[in-house]
Formats: structure tokens, C-alpha cells, sequence
């Protein structure tokens, strides 16, 4: 499929399998986004994660392909475990266990197939716990080697974009905020419902931010104050101010991100010299 930026790429999913084995030939390389279906306030769809992940592999995969570096990507796996959204419609959510199971079936099916090396990129906050599980069976009974990244672990990488994050002032861009709704800008923004774009910092994060615990990220520092519904962080489901969103900012968001998942894939997965 043709992207509005003229760039053609195909996930495994989309291609025939003649196509995936020369490919497979080419490259034992995987990429492999997992997200999850949750609420995004009034304004961003509730497939915002799953935008992110193939957004950012996609971009990924295209910056090593014009270095001659092919890498598969692997199709997005959309659910992952977002119990803390029951409160609003629509969520879809696995038990770690089945998140867990589903990935190592995904991996060990395409290791049958000569491929070996898999990278995670994670956009969900919750699937954490049933990646992890997932990630050392597979290592440990398949022999794979496996990389495990995560977006909102990227923060260094992205948060020099943004304009409304300032924890000091309890001023969090916490969920579709100006992040996630440059993101879906840029990426997807017909999906955008831009008369609910609202501005809204929670008086129950800024809590979370007197926590000594300076190193926390936002699921920890919500667990230790005994918050587990985001009804109870927000009315509507975001904090953070998606008024100050914008499409420029959500690709200089993807390309900053995918130049660090190409950085990575260059030092660790393959061993190679990043470039200059």
C-alpha cells in the first residue's frame, strides 16, 4: 500500500510467500510491534498505540532498507493487557498470560521459519509483565536472541519535542496528550476528532508526582498510590494538552524514534558501527 509520503512497505502479512522467503533469505531480522486497544480521551481513536508501533517500525525499517540493511516486519499485534480502561467503552484486553502465549506463538511460529533474531517494540504500558514472560521463554526454549524496547521508555528520545510537559509545575503530558495526538496527526489524522481536543492536567497525577520515588514510571507511581482505573486520573480519559498537538510535531516525534530503534538494531541486534 502506497503511504501519502510515497514510501511502499510491506508488513510479513501482506506479502506472498514467495516474497517472505527471499526475504527471509535476505535478513533473520525481525520487527515486531505489539500495542494495545484502550480508550484515548474524546478525540484520538481507541487503535492510538497500534497507530504508534507501526508507525514508528514502519519508519524503522525504511531508514535500514536505504542502508541496505533489510529488516522483516512483522504485522502489529493490536491487544495487549489495558484492564486499567474498563471504565470506558471499547477497551480490548488480554490476561498476561494469554498476551505471553499469543507472542511466543508469533515468534516460535516465524523461528521455524529461519528467522532469529526479534525485535519488541512495546507502545502499551500494561504489557510489560506478559512480554517479559513471553521474551524469556522464547530465548530460553527456542533459542532466539530477543530484544525488548518500549515507547514511553523512549521518553529521552521525544520528550524534547513536546512543549506542555512540565512535571515540575504538575503539568504531565500524560495520555492523548500533545504526544499521542501529534502522533495520530501525523500518521492518521482522519481519525482525529478535532472539535474534542481539550487541555486537562490531573490533580490525582500531580499527586503522584510528591512520591519520593523519582525514578518511577507513570504505571509505577499510579500502583503506589493505589490507583488502578484511569476514570480516577480523568473524566475523560486523557491528561495532558492535545491543543498543542500538531502533525510537524508528531513526524519529527516518528523520525527521532525510529532513528533511535535503527541506531539500536545497528549496535545490538546486528553489531554493527551506528551511522555517523
Amino acid at each position: 500500500m502506497m503511504r501519502p509520503d510515497g514510501t511502499d512497505l510491506k508488513s510479513i502479512d501482506g506479502m506472498t510467500w514467495p516474497e517472505v522467503a527471499a526475504l527471509r533469505e535476505a535478513t533473520d531480522v525481525v520487527l515486531f510491534p505489539v500495542a494495545q486497544v484502550a480508550q484515548h480521551g474524546p478525540h484520538l481513536p481507541l487503535n492510538t498505540d497500534v497507530i504508534q508501533a507501526v508507525e514508528a517500525c514502519r519508519r524503522t525499517v525504511l531508514r535500514l532498507a536505504a542502508e541496505g540493511i533489510p529488516v522483516a516486519l512483522a504485522p502489529a499485534l493490536p491487544f495487549g493487557h489495558s484492564p486499567t480502561h474498563y471504565a470506558f467503552p471499547g477497551y480490548i484486553s488480554l490476561d498476561p498470560d494469554t498476551l505471553s502465549f499469543v507472542v511466543r506463538d508469533i515468534v516460535g511460529s516465524l523461528a521455524k521459519q529461519g528467522f532469529r533474531r526479534f525485535v519488541i517494540f512495546n507502545v502499551g504500558g500494561g504489557n510489560w509483565g506478559g512480554l517479559e514472560n513471553a521474551v524469556f521463554y522464547v530465548h530460553e526454549r527456542l533459542g532466539v536472541d530477543v530484544y525488548l524496547l518500549g515507547w514511553f521508555e523512549m521518553a529521552p528520545v521525544w520528550a524534547p519535542f513536546l512543549t506542555t510537559h512540565h512535571p515540575d509545575r504538575g503539568e504531565h503530558d500524560g495520555h492523548a496528550g500533545e504526544l499521542e495526538t501529534s502522533c495520530v496527526l501525523a500518521a492518521a489524522p482522519h481519525l482525529v476528532v478535532s472539535n474534542a481536543v481539550e487541555r486537562y492536567h490531573s490533580p490525582r497525577y500531580a499527586e503522584m508526582d510528591r512520591l519520593p520515588f523519582a525514578n518511577m514510571n507513570m504505571n509505577e507511581r499510579a500502583r503506589a498510590v493505589g490507583c488502578w482505573n484511569m476514570a480516577e486520573i480523568s473524566h475523560s480519559g486523557m491528561w495532558g494538552d492535545a491543543t498543542a498537538a500538531s502533525a510537524e510535531k508528531g513526524n519529527q516525534i516518528f523520525d527521532a524514534v525510529a532513528d533511535a530503534l535503527a541506531d539500536h538494531i545497528r549496535k545490538y541486534v546486528l553489531r554493527r558501527e551506528s551511522n555517523p
